[in-house]
């Protein structure tokens, strides 16, 4: 037996690997609402200061990347966000479209 498995069966291994849909849909929201904040944030910065609303668009253009093949699309292609494989293909066809 090797190190891993005296820490961890393989059981209690696998049951962490499991996607977590109430994490999952808690993390979904909340990336739509930072993307949503960030967008307000930069119309109403845009009319005070175009220096802060280029920072401000920058961080917004950043959370977007991570909508796409290297972040949270990738991981919904292999079905590892929510434990519906339709879910999934529903998530990874929306990351796609926006990316």
């Amino acid at each position: 037996m090797n190190k891993l498995g005296k820490i961890l069966t393989y059981e209690e291994f696998q049951a962490l690997q499991r996607p977590k849909n109430g994490r999952a849909f808690f993390d979904f929201v909340l990336r739509i609402l930072i993307k949503i904040m960030l967008f307000v944030s930069f119309i109403v910065m845009f009319e005070h200061s175009v220096f802060c609303s280029i920072v401000i668009w920058y961080l917004y253009a950043v959370q977007l990347s991570f909508w796409g093949f290297a972040g949270l699309g990738h991981e919904a292609y292999h079905s590892k966000v929510f434990s519906s494989r339709a879910t999934n293909k529903l998530l990874f066809l929306l990351c796609s479209t926006l990316t």
